[in-house]
Formats: structure tokens, sequence, C-alpha cells
């Protein structure tokens, strides 16, 4: 091993140093190499699941947390994708990359990178092609609607709330 500084121009040996990695088997080294170059590229890509394979129940659980809702209506209201920073919720960071994972793997959006930054979109024409109406029926409802089929009026809202209320379910 040659010390820092000892006239041949390397620099100090480490235990990750390449030159007696590469002295073990070059063949093994360059693949190892290759390997992590692979893990590093797929662990930036998302993995998103066929619409095939699932289940309404999972849909719908995703659907049920009011803050992924919120996203669904964002995404929904703006057609074509939005940047991730662009998904403005008073949430940290670290709950937003849940609250999209769970959307990701109930197959409601798609996430894209380019670069450093990442898009979002959602998948309405996959999700309408696998359960027909269920993405237009649940947008539709307003929040804090008692009923999706109940409209509120301007004139009489007060009284129709309270109508409604008082309905029978």
């Amino acid at each position: 091993m040659v010390e820092h500084g000892q006239g041949d121009g390397h620099a100090c040996p480490s235990v990750f140093d390449d030159r007696r990695i590469s002295k073990i088997h070059p063949s093994h080294y360059a693949g190892a190499k290759r390997r992590c170059e692979e893990v590093r590229v797929a662990a930036r890509e998302q993995h998103h699941p066929p619409l095939d394979g699932v289940e309404l129940v999972t849909v719908l659980a995703a659907l049920a947390e009011p803050t992924r809702l919120k996203i669904v209506r964002m995404l929904a209201a703006r057609d074509g994708e939005r940047a991730w920073k662009d998904i403005d919720l008073p949430i940290a960071q670290s709950t937003l990359s849940h609250h999209l994972k769970i959307l990701r793997n109930a197959g409601l959006v798609q996430s894209r990178t380019e670069g450093t930054r990442c898009f979002i979109s959602l998948r309405d024409g996959d999700v309408s092609e696998r359960f027909p109406g269920l993405l237009e029926t649940v947008l539709s409802c307003e929040r804090g609607a008692l009923a999706c089929g109940d409209t509120v009026s301007s004139d009489t809202g007060a009284d129709a709330a309270a109508e409604a209320a008082v309905r029978p379910v």
C-alpha cells in the first residue's frame, strides 16, 4: 500500500479503494458498479400498479381520507399534470409524499420525474375504464354535503340544509 504523499501520485488507500478492489477481480467490480447504478435509477422510478389488479376497496380507502380527496380534486380541476411543488396544501412534504404514494398504489395518480422535478397526473381515463362513474361521482360530491345528490340553492340554503339534516337515510 502506498501512503499519502509518497510520490506515485495516488491518493490514500481506503476500504473502497478502486485499485485494490479491481485487482481482486475486475469483472466483479464492474458488475457491482453497474448494479449499483441500476438500483439508483430504479429507486427514482415510481411503481404504478396495473388497474386490473387494483380492488375497489383500495380505491375507496384512498379516497376516504380528506387530504387525498383534495389532492384528487386539485388534479381533476386541472387537465394534464401538476408539478409536485404546485400541490399547495398546509401539510409537511413527507405527509404529502405519503398521501401521493397511497394514491399511486391505489392506481389513481401517476408520477413522472423529469430531472429533479416530479409531475403528478390523475389517471382518470384508466380509472373510469376500470370503475365506470366512480371518479365522476366522488368528484361531484361537495365537501360537507349530506348526500351526493343534494343540491343547495343560494336563496334557501339554510332551509334545504336543515331539511336534509332531518331526512331519514
